[in-house]
């Protein structure tokens, strides 16, 4: 209710406006996520390293994989998914299908994101890039101008979450990902046919993100990270290019 939200106290901050919205907050509907994570049982050299990989990524960012447990505990989710896309599984629950689907989705993601052959502030023609600022894509002409304004971060390439109605990229990063659609046996986008009350519409995501309001502190053998992500990217994502693979526990992350 507005009133009760209008009425809401919280040390630091205070509500200034409550409006009730026309639409449904769902899943995915936030700008991005913030993070303090403690990685402990580090040398002073991998504190070092560590910190000079942030700098890097901070600037240049990072591969935007979807991270493990997109895939479920066994991994075999994505698996799954296929099943549910060639119709030999049929879940009792639509929620639990699409759930199975946007598991494949983001393996075909990574795996597309796995085998470009540029860094990922380069681009080459026909890529379809995105715009920060307002998400909207364009086909790549000019390599050179748009190599620039991907170094200033205000662009990117993408990689294809499939679907029916996703936009498509030209020549190579086309062909690339025409490939990764054939290697787990799923057809083109204009021979797509999802299951029978699912929409897969599909969408594109930038193939690398970076780390916001980034701040660190060391304390011994520990340092503590502070940063934000945005909306759909993984922090044990950031944490594996930083330090290799980590065992995530309660409260605290190890290496």
């Amino acid at each position: 209710d507005p009133e009760r939200a209008a009425g809401f106290e919280v040390e630091g901050a205070k509500v200034l406006e409550a409006i009730r919205h026309q639409h449904k907050l769902r899943t995915g509907h936030l700008k991005g996520n913030r993070f303090s994570i403690w990685v402990r049982d580090l040398s002073g050299e991998e504190i070092r390293a560590a910190k000079d990989k942030l700098e890097r990524f901070a600037t240049a960012g990072f591969p935007n994989r979807f991270g493990d447990q997109r895939f479920g505990r066994d991994g075999e989710n994505a698996k799954r998914g296929l099943a549910v896309l060639q119709g030999k599984v049929r879940p009792k629950e639509r929620k639990q299908a699409r759930f199975l689907l946007s598991s494949l989705q983001s393996q075909v993601f990574n795996h597309v994101l796995a085998s470009r052959p540029l860094a990922l502030d380069q681009f080459e023609v026909g890529d379809l890039a995105i715009k920060h600022d307002s998400g909207g894509s364009f086909h790549v002409e000019d390599v050179a101008t748009e190599n620039v304004r991907a170094q200033n971060f205000e662009i990117s390439p993408t990689g294809p979450i499939f679907g029916t109605k996703v936009s498509q990229p030209l020549g190579a990063p086309a062909e690339r990902e025409r490939d990764a659609l054939m290697h787990y046996g799923i057809p083109a986008p204009e021979n797509l046919r999802p299951p029978r009350g699912i929409s897969l519409r599909g969408a594109r995501r930038a193939l690398r993100a970076r780390p916001l309001e980034l701040r660190t502190s060391v304390s011994e053998l520990s340092i503590k990270l502070e940063f934000s992500l945005p909306s759909g990217s993984y922090a044990t994502v950031l944490l594996e290019e930083v330090f290799g693979a980590l065992q995530i526990e309660a409260g605290m992350t190890r290496r």
